[in-house]
């Protein structure tokens, strides 16, 4: 069990800095985000203001779900939340052909979340973690 937890904290500590990173990126050059995505999606999203809103918006929810998953707060939450923005980003990708690349990352992006989805157990505090057996609790009532 306890080669199960290390390597769910090294895969959720390593996918929060991915993610964080790409969130962060993106903030960072959040106007050639928005020319790029614009240019190829305004085919398909008509309405602008929406499209606009969706591409400015995405960076800063992927930089904070990274954070939270990071940080190790509301982990099953976060993985979820970076789930679904990756799963838009990825239909994006698909409708928009921006290129094999960014689909390898999200997919890359969907298996980890989707181990840490699954890998996650909270800390449950029961008589297995302090070695005490009901037997000894019911002996010295």
């Amino acid at each position: 069990m306890n080669a199960l937890n290390n390597k769910y904290f090294i895969i959720r500590k390593i996918l929060g800095l991915v993610i964080v990173f790409h969130g962060l990126y993106r903030i960072v050059t959040i106007l050639n985000y928005v020319d790029f995505v614009s240019q190829h999606l305004s085919g398909i999203i008509t309405n602008q203001t929406v499209l606009v809103v969706r591409t400015t918006l995405l960076p800063f929810l992927e930089f904070l779900s990274g954070a939270l998953l990071f940080m190790k707060v509301g982990v099953k939450r976060s993985a979820f939340f970076a789930t679904i923005i990756s799963i838009i980003m990825v239909v994006f990708i698909i409708i928009g052909d921006l290129g094999i690349i960014r689909l390898l990352y999200h997919f890359l992006v969907l298996v980890g979340l989707a181990y840490i989805i699954y890998a996650y157990r909270p800390l449950i505090l029961n008589e297995r973690n302090f070695n005490i057996s009901k037997s000894k609790i019911n002996s010295r009532e």
